[in-house]
């Protein structure tokens, strides 16, 4: 039995400056998306590796996979959403798969620890995602109103988004509904309760201009 990943690299990148798709933008002077693929293979180089992006960026990735003498990466042109492109590459899985994670491309500072914990709750609970509390305060916004409310009540999500290979498939045989904000929304949906595991603040989402900056001081 073997252990896979998926990475989506769907996104747009519309919040980040020029033309580029932010998956593609120059981290310590490589793609953004080699980073997270680079963390995975040294945590398990036997992993098998697919990558989901954009049909008309694929000819691109798979000359950057080329030049970096990349090899065994599966890539899939993704669908509408996240929901159809996770979905897009559970179909191409080898069939002896055990375990499968989800992982951003846009989250290039994952630790092996993530990984590892990730992973390890997934073989015992079958579905598993990385949690960190929210440092800051939150308020509920309500037309022109908004009330305080309970941090400790509520944690940010990260990836990978772990779980058993064939629980997921069946998950994604649902049809796409608006509210599947992730993986772990979809197995709940299909009745598989998601346990939650340690992730950590240094596993943030590229999204603005300054987490690029900000990605590269932390990883000196």
């Amino acid at each position: 039995m073997s252990n896979a990943v998926i990475i989506v690299a769907g996104g747009s990148g519309s919040r980040m400056p020029g033309d580029d798709p932010k998956q593609f933008a120059l981290l310590k002077g490589k793609p953004l998306i080699l980073h997270s693929i680079e963390a995975f293979r040294k945590f398990d180089p036997g992993l098998q590796l697919i990558v989901v992006m954009k049909e008309d960026l694929l000819s691109r990735w798979k000359g950057i996979v080329h030049n970096h003498n990349l090899n065994a990466i599966v890539s899939v042109p993704g669908g509408q959403t996240r929901f159809h492109s996770v979905r897009e590459g559970l179909k191409v899985l080898l069939k002896n798969t055990n375990l499968v994670a989800v992982h951003d491309a846009a989250r290039p500072l994952v630790t092996h620890k993530i990984i590892e914990i990730a992973f390890e709750n997934a073989e015992t609970h079958g579905a598993a995602i990385p949690v960190v509390p929210i440092p800051e305060s939150l308020r509920e916004k309500n037309g022109n109103d908004s009330r305080p409310v309970d941090r400790t009540r509520f944690m940010l999500v990260q990836t990978p988004q772990c779980f058993q290979c064939e629980l997921l498939k069946q998950a994604y045989l649902h049809d796409y509904h608006p509210h599947f904000t992730d993986d772990a929304s979809v197995v709940e949906f299909a009745g598989t309760p998601v346990k939650l595991c340690d992730g950590d603040p240094i596993n943030f989402k590229i999204t603005f201009p300054g987490d690029l900056q900000r990605a590269e001081f932390l990883m000196k």
